[in-house]
C-alpha cells in the first residue's frame, strides 16, 4: 500500500509594507455593469418568501433574469444596493485570471495559505473567482432576490450563547440568507438589515485617501460584504465542496472564532494543513471570507501600492502552531455579521439554523469604523445644499438626472445644462479646482459620484483629487396637489391628485404615499396611476379608510410631500 505524507512547507513573504507614504492612487478601470438600471422588481409571482418559489414563480423568473429586487426595497435602498452590487463586480473581476495576476501569489499566500500551491486547492480558488467574476453574467437556472424588510425578524435577533445560559450574545446582523432548492433549480433570497445601508462604498475609501492603506479591515466595503455572502451562492459556488463559514478550530470547540473577517481569515491561512488541524488553503478554499479578503486585499494593494496586511497580525506566513485559535485576550473586529442559513427546505425550526450559523462571530468592540463617515478625528462636515420640497428648486426625476449625468460624463465640458425650460432643467458642473486644465474624460467614477452626490441631498462635493462635483436644478416649482376625503357609509373614500412632486415622495407606484396612509389604519381599494393626458396633475390615487380618518388623512398627506393638510371633508 502507497502511503502518501503531506508535508507543510513554511514560506515567508517577499516583501515589506512601505511605512509613512503618501502614493497616488491607481485608478483601476471599473466594469461595464450589465444592469445600468439596477435589477428589476420580482414578479408578483414570486410575492410569497415565507416558501419555496412556486412553479410560476420559476417559469417567469427565467425570463426575466437571475437578480431580483423584493418590492419590499425602496428606491434609496436600491441605489445603495446598486453600488454595492456593482463594487463587488468590480472587485472580484480585478482578481479576474488569478494566480496569473499581479500581487496574485503573495496575497493568497497570505489570506488562503501557502499551500494554495497545491494544484487541487489552486484550481478549486481559480474557478470560484472566475464564476465571482462572472456572476452578472452567467446564464443560469439559479435565482437571488435582495429583500429589504426583515422577513425573518432576524436582523435585531438575539441568539442565545450555548456557553452561559439566559444570556445572548450581542452582535450586528448585517443580512442573512436562505435558500431553496428546487430539483436542479436553487432560489436565493438575500435580506439586507439597516445597518448594511451605512457601509462604506468604494468610492468613499478612495475619497478618503491612503492613510490606513496597509489595513485591510478598513477596507471593508459594502461590496465585499456582497461577495461574501454571493460566494455562499450556487451561482459561483456550483460544484462540492460547498463554501461556507468555517470555524477556526475544525472540531468547533467552545469559544471558537468563524474565520471572518482579515485577522481571522489570516489566522486560519496559517493554520497547518492536514490532520489534526486542518487549516491553510485546505479550509480557506472552502470559507466565504477568504474569498471576500483575498479579492479586497488585490483590490486595494494594486490601488495605493502599499499591502493592506490583516492589524495586528505578522506579515509573514510561516507555521505557527495551535495558539493561532482564538485566544481568551482575543477582540473580535466589530464587523456587521453575514449570516448564512443555507438551505431550509424541510427544516422544520429555521430559528434554531439561524442561531447555529450566527455563533463564533464574538462579541467584543473595536475601533474600526465602517461608516461611510472618515476616520477620527472627523473633519468638519461639509455643508448640504439640499434641493428638496423645502425650497423652491428641486429636480423632479431622478431617472432623468441620472441620464444627464451618463451623459455629461461622456463628453468633454466642464460645464452643461440639460432639460432646458423643463420641471428637470439642471446644470452639472465639474472642474478640477487644482489644475484647471484637466477636462471630463481625466475625472474617475465620474458618473458614480454624481449619482451619489444626488441621492445624498447634497449640491456640490470636493473630492480628494481636486474634481468640484455639482448639481445645480434651475427649475422654479411650482408644487400642486388636490385632494378629497368624503363620507361612504363605514368608510372614508379619498382622491389625491399633485403634480411636480420629486420621484420619491409619491414614491414607486404610489408606495410612499401609501405607506403615509396607512399610519391612518387599514388601506383598502387602494390604486394609483400617472395621469400623462391630464391638463394639471400628473397623478391620481384613490382608495377607501375607516371612518374617523379625516385629519389623519390630511397630515399624511403633508407628510408625502403635500403643500397643506386642507379643508377635507369627511368623518371626524
Amino acid at each position: 500500500m502507497l502511503l502518501l505524507k503531506l508535508f507543510y512547507i513554511p514560506v515567508t513573504l517577499g516583501f515589506a509594507i512601505p511605512q509613512n507614504v503618501s502614493p497616488a492612487v491607481n485608478r483601476i478601470t471599473r466594469p461595464i455593469t450589465p444592469y445600468p438600471s439596477g435589477f428589476p422588481t420580482a414578479p408578483d409571482e414570486c410575492d410569497d418568501l415565507s416558501q419555496g418559489p412556486s412553479e410560476d414563480c420559476l417559469r417567469v423568473s427565467r425570463k426575466l433574469g437571475a437578480f431580483f429586487y423584493d418590492k419590499s426595497c425602496t428606491n434609496d435602498k436600491r441605489f445603495k444596493l446598486n453600488t454595492a452590487f456593482y463594487d463587488a463586480f468590480a472587485l472580484a473581476n480585478h482578481a479576474k485570471g488569478w494566480p496569473n495576476i499581479v500581487h496574485g501569489s503573495q496575497t493568497a499566500n497570505y489570506y488562503m495559505g501557502p499551500d494554495y500551491i497545491s494544484p487541487t486547492y489552486q484550481q478549486r480558488i481559480a474557478d470560484n473567482i472566475q464564476r465571482a467574476a462572472d456572476f452578472f453574467t452567467t446564464e443560469t437556472n439559479d435565482y437571488i432576490t435582495i429583500v429589504c424588510n426583515d422577513p425573518k425578524n432576524y436582523c435585531q435577533r438575539k441568539v442565545q450563547d450555548p456557553n452561559n445560559p439566559g444570556k445572548s450574545i450581542p452582535m450586528k446582523i448585517g443580512g442573512y440568507a436562505w435558500t431553496y432548492s428546487i430539483l436542479w433549480w436553487y432560489y436565493h433570497n438575500i435580506n439586507m438589515c439597516d445597518i448594511f445601508y451605512d457601509i462604506s462604498t468604494i468610492a468613499n475609501r478612495l475619497d478618503q485617501g491612503p492613510d490606513h492603506a496597509n489595513d485591510l479591515a478598513w477596507f471593508q466595503t459594502s461590496g465585499s460584504f456582497v461577495l461574501h455572502e454571493m460566494m455562499h451562492t450556487r451561482l459561483i459556488n456550483r460544484a462540492d465542496p460547498h463554501i461556507g463559514d468555517e470555524f477556526l478550530d475544525p472540531d468547533g470547540a467552545p469559544g471558537d472564532r468563524r474565520a471572518y473577517g482579515p485577522k481571522f481569515v489570516h489566522r486560519l491561512a496559517r493554520i497547518p494543513p492536514g490532520s489534526p488541524n486542518k487549516g491553510g488553503a485546505q479550509r480557506s478554499s472552502t470559507n466565504a471570507d477568504s474569498y471576500a479578503q483575498l479579492f479586497s486585499a488585490l483590490y486595494w494593494w494594486a490601488t495605493w501600492d502599499i499591502f493592506p496586511r490583516a492589524s495586528g497580525e505578522a506579515l509573514n506566513a510561516n507555521t505557527v502552531d495551535n495558539s493561532l485559535y482564538p485566544r481568551p485576550s482575543d477582540e473580535a473586529d466589530d464587523f456587521p455579521v453575514m449570516i448564512s442559513m443555507d438551505i431550509v427546505n424541510g427544516v422544520s425550526n429555521v430559528d434554531a439554523l439561524f442561531d447555529a450559523a450566527a455563533l463564533g462571530y464574538g462579541s467584543e468592540t473595536s475601533s474600526i469604523d465602517l461608516s461611510s463617515a472618515t476616520a477620527t478625528p472627523q473633519p468638519p462636515k461639509r455643508q448640504l445644499f439640499c434641493h428638496g420640497v423645502s425650497e423652491h428648486q428641486w429636480i423632479v426625476s431622478r431617472d432623468v438626472a441620472v441620464q444627464n449625468t451618463a451623459d455629461f460624463c461622456k463628453q468633454a465640458s466642464t460645464s452643461v445644462e440639460y432639460n432646458q425650460g423643463s420641471p428637470n432643467d439642471l446644470r452639472l458642473s465639474l472642474p478640477n479646482t487644482v489644475n484647471p486644465s484637466l477636462l471630463i474624460p481625466a475625472a474617475p467614477d465620474c458618473l458614480d459620484r454624481f449619482v451619489l452626490l444626488l441621492d445624498s441631498c447634497d449640491g456640490n462635493y470636493t473630492s480628494s483629487d481636486g474634481w468640484l462635483y455639482s448639481i445645480t436644478p434651475l427649475a422654479i416649482q411650482t408644487k400642486a396637489d388636490d385632494y378629497e376625503v368624503s363620507y361612504r357609509f363605514l368608510f372614508n373614500t379619498f382622491e389625491r391628485r399633485g403634480k411636480n412632486f420629486p420621484d420619491a415622495l409619491p414614491g414607486e407606484d404610489g408606495m410612499g404615499l401609501l405607506s403615509q396612509l396607512r399610519g391612518c389604519g387599514p388601506v383598502t381599494e387602494w390604486s394609483f396611476e400617472i395621469t400623462p393626458k391630464e391638463p394639471t396633475y400628473q397623478w391620481y390615487a384613490h382608495g377607501h379608510l375607516l371612518i374617523g380618518t379625516k385629519r389623519c388623512v390630511g397630515r399624511a398627506t403633508v407628510s408625502a410631500g403635500g403643500i397643506t393638510a386642507g379643508n377635507c371633508q369627511g368623518a371626524e
